[in-house]
């Protein structure tokens, strides 16, 4: 199931509800309008051995929740949305404990064009593929985050 435009309240109840009758989100993504979150997700059944979904994370915040779920309970970050609060990125983040693809990966971090399109290239080249990127603004430039896996 799909809902479109949500205030995030919202989205914490359908959060609650669904996830306890055995749904799993696939993508989550929010956008700021009338000063306010609005969050559209999709759900599916499927047993992916349990998930984390963090809608509202600022870098720091996303690095603190990587290094959490990823690098320590060794989930998989299969998703990954970025927008802005008052000029301030922010992002949205679903790791799954199983994920078909990932038996090797790599995430890169806050990475500028340039260096992003020599990482994409070079990942593509020894055989892995773009799992999730998300671009973002960063004072006067762009900067994204991604994760490629075989």
């Amino acid at each position: 199931f799909a809902y479109h435009a949500t205030p995030l309240s919202e989205h914490e109840k359908n959060f609650e509800k669904y996830a306890n009758e055995g749904w799993v989100p696939v993508n989550v993504s929010c956008t700021l309008s009338g000063g306010k979150i609005l969050v559209s997700a999709i759900w599916e059944k499927k047993n992916v051995g349990g998930f984390y979904l963090k809608p509202v994370m600022t870098l720091k915040q996303y690095k603190e929740a990587f290094k959490q779920f990823t690098d320590k309970e060794k989930f998989k970050l299969v998703y990954l949305d970025a927008y802005s609060i008052a000029g301030i990125p922010m992002l949205s983040g679903i790791w799954h404990r199983n994920a078909p693809g990932y038996s090797s990966w790599s995430a890169k971090h806050h990475l500028k064009s340039a260096e992003f399109d020599a990482e994409y290239g070079s990942f593509l080249n020894t055989g892995y593929l773009t799992k999730c990127v998300a671009g973002y603004r960063s004072g006067s430039s762009h900067r994204f985050e991604g994760v490629w896996s075989k």
